[in-house]
């Protein structure tokens, strides 16, 4: 069958552009998908249009020019919207193709997202490898058995059915590598100091979390860590380096460093294969220390990023993040002494904010040896507890559940007692104006541009866009609907 997955070019910054990114990284899972269904013996195209700059009616004709029986997509909630007019063009010009959705909104709301949007045929909820094979090749054979596919919500007779949950996938080193022969490596690149842009990819090498941060979509999830072994990702990372020329890795685990000795195996692998890249993680101030750090630095480590979320220990605690700001305080002095640059992310607008709570967060993220900061304006995203509370009027309210609504950057799609969503805009834009125009921090983003080679900052956020931001923020903002 021939398969094709796509990544509409869905803006979810059109509002606020200093947290856009110049450079993409590529659909890992569409590449996981493409991967497994190909080892079945199907045809996969992945399209990127994100990447590849198409506009809507590019990107319906690219993909109806490769003549597919099954499309596939995967948006989270801000793409939601439009990956649903582009499914809806895909129906009214292709004739009889089959659309599929997953990915973390159609599975946090898999009823809702075949009753509100008609183009979609099928829902996968949760990991969809095997769901989506298993649905490919029922779809191709014909046979009866639909019901059988774990995973799977489709409708039946004007009815919505809803199949059995697919178990997570427990042994990740059964799945094949993601298929990057699908994909332009010369879209994905990175700057990188001293090398200018080079080749990026991401590398997952665990799913799931032990955490339970109410703003996540994990957060009403059972725990559900897996971990692939460290052979296998180091296998990975040496083809990506040697097939695909890659030099620089994200590495999209929630929690890179969740276990010590885990990432020691890793990162003395990647010294002892001789695997030269430069690369990026997540992490969290009660998994690092200074010995690891220097080990992690040692084998390619430049970027350390971490969820701060917070300047208040009370809310930190409320949101379940269970550690404290002196944890967040050391671990980045550690990142520095180390010379790893360091980026922190902070949300405004968590239950129970108020002015003074959101002033101990600006001032807490200028107190730390942060070379970027992010402040994001709390979002309730479906499926987590966050959301359910806010659509309970619990420590905050949410105003719309027009999905469009919900963008990265510079609007608000939530009110607390007291603070409006433009307000909570204008201490957006303050906080991160506030965070940036400090002559230590400007002279660090100066050096990395050099270093780099590059106009723009990559990961780091386009300094223009600062200057921007705080004309735009005496601008009145418009809103959304109360529903």
């Amino acid at each position: 069958m021939r398969v094709a997955l796509v990544k509409p070019n869905c803006d979810v910054y059109r509002r606020f552009k200093l947290g856009k990114r110049t450079t993409k990284l590529p659909p890992l899972g569409l590449m996981y998908l493409a991967s497994v269904l190909e080892r079945e013996g199907h045809e996969v195209m992945i399209l990127d249009a994100e990447a590849k700059g198409l506009s809507m009616e590019e990107t319906v004709s690219r993909t109806l020019e490769w003549r597919p029986e099954l499309v596939g997509v995967g948006p989270t909630t801000p793409e939601m919207t439009m990956a649903n007019d582009f499914l809806e063009r895909i129906k009214n010009d292709g004739g009889e193709v089959v659309t599929v959705a997953g990915g973390f909104h159609p599975s946090a709301l898999p009823e809702e997202t075949l009753e509100r949007f008609p183009s979609i045929d099928f829902v996968i909820k949760g990991e969809g490898e095997y769901t989506l094979a298993e649905l490919v090749s029922h779809l191709e054979s014909g046979k009866p058995g639909l019901g059988e596919i774990d995973g799977l919500y489709y409708r039946e007779n004007g009815t919505i059915r809803k199949n059995r949950p697919r178990e997570p996938i427990l042994h990740l080193d059964e799945l094949p590598f993601p298929a990057r022969h699908l994909i332009d490596p010369e879209e994905y690149l990175m700057p990188v100091p001293q090398e200018g842009l080079v080749r990026n990819t991401m590398i997952q090498t665990s799913r799931g979390c032990p955490y339970r941060c109410i703003f996540c979509y994990r957060s009403k999830d059972p725990a559900n860590l897996r971990a692939r072994s460290p052979e296998n990702v180091l296998d990975e990372l040496q083809e990506a380096v040697e097939k695909y020329s890659v030099r620089s890795v994200f590495f999209a685990d929630d929690t890179f460093t969740f276990s010590k000795k885990r990432t020691e195996k890793i990162v003395e692998g990647m010294m002892e294969r001789g695997i030269d890249i430069r690369w990026y993680c997540l992490a969290r101030a009660d998994t690092v220390d200074e010995e690891l750090l220097r080990k992690m630095k040692k084998a390619g480590l430049v970027e350390l990023s971490m969820g701060v979320e917070t300047g208040n220990q009370k809310m930190l605690d409320m949101v379940g993040k269970h550690t404290t700001l002196e944890k967040y305080r050391e671990a980045y002095r550690i990142a520095k002494k180390v010379g790893v640059v360091t980026r922190g992310s902070f949300i405004i607008g968590l239950p129970y904010e108020t002015r003074e709570t959101i002033r101990q967060t600006i001032d807490f993220a200028k107190s730390l040896d942060l070379d970027a900061a992010f402040f994001n304006i709390a979002t309730p995203y479906p499926g987590s507890v966050l959301g359910d509370m806010a659509f309970r009027g619990e420590g905050l309210r949410a105003l719309t559940n027009d999905w469009e609504e919900y963008q990265r950057w510079g609007g608000a799609v939530i009110e607390l007692d007291g603070i409006s969503p433009e307000e909570l805009v204008k201490w957006q834009k303050r906080a991160m104006l506030e965070f940036y125009l400090r002559p230590k921090i400007i002279f660090h983003h100066l050096v990395y541009l050099v270093q780099a080679r590059q106009f723009l900052l990559g990961y780091l956020p386009n300094p223009l866009g600062i200057f921007s931001s705080l004309f735009q923020s005496l601008r009145p903002q418009r809103s959304p609907e109360k529903r």
